[in-house]
């Protein structure tokens, strides 16, 4: 009878774990299908609820917490790091210190501020010089990379588009000044640079042919 009664009473024991593990196993899974439906609808603020789970097991939703925690901290960061810079604000470098991946993600965002700050700066010396009348001024695309250094590139194109029939128009009006009226404007210009370029020859002509009636 003790024999038959102990069998039975394991029997139900083991019944009662049996069901416990599965209770605690089914809340966990619970808790994690949340977290991911969570993260997949972008609601990275969503944490597991660890009351929801035995005493014992709540350290795995505590764990799972944390690690959201130090996945989504350096995120945030860089997701407010990036709309800033879309909006043309552009933020100081980060100093807070990562590991791994999300070094390299901090790295890469402080590089691209550097690069930024480098155009703008660029961008403010051939300014300065346009209005200085500095136009031989020309950017360092030698010290950005890729599509940057194309940028700076164009700017100094753009430099050299304005420059070059100034030049030649400074020329011509020099010699001009000494009555020296065989010099003209001969490049190809577009636009009002050709403009330019017709009116300042005809000036030129129509001085000369002045100066021959007249002697």
């Amino acid at each position: 009878i003790l024999s038959i009664i102990a069998l039975l009473l394991g029997i139900g024991l083991s019944f009662l774990i049996a069901r416990s593990v599965q209770n605690i196993i089914s809340a966990l899974i619970a808790e994690s299908r949340r977290l991911t439906e969570a993260a997949k609808e972008g609601k990275l603020d969503t944490r597991g609820d660890v009351e929801k789970i035995d005493f014992e097991f709540q350290g795995i939703i505590r764990g799972m917490n944390d690690t959201l925690d130090a996945v989504i901290g350096p995120l945030n960061v860089a997701a407010e790091y990036v709309d800033r810079i879309s909006k043309g604000d552009i933020p100081p470098q980060i100093t807070d210190t990562y590991h791994g991946d999300f070094n390299e993600i901090k790295n890469n965002l402080n590089g691209c501020i550097d690069a930024v700050n480098g155009l703008l700066k660029e961008t403010d010396n051939l300014i300065a010089a346009v209005r200085e009348g500095r136009l031989d001024e020309r950017g360092d695309a030698g010290a950005f990379t890729g599509n940057w250094g194309k940028l700076v590139d164009g700017m100094n194109d753009l430099m050299e588009a304005v420059g070059e029939p100034v030049d030649e128009l400074m020329t011509v009006l020099r010699r001009m000044a000494v009555n020296d009226y065989t010099t003209k404007m001969v490049k190809k210009y577009d636009g009002i640079w050709n403009d330019l370029e017709t009116a300042t020859n005809e000036v030129e002509e129509r001085i000369a042919n002045t100066i021959r009636i007249t002697n």
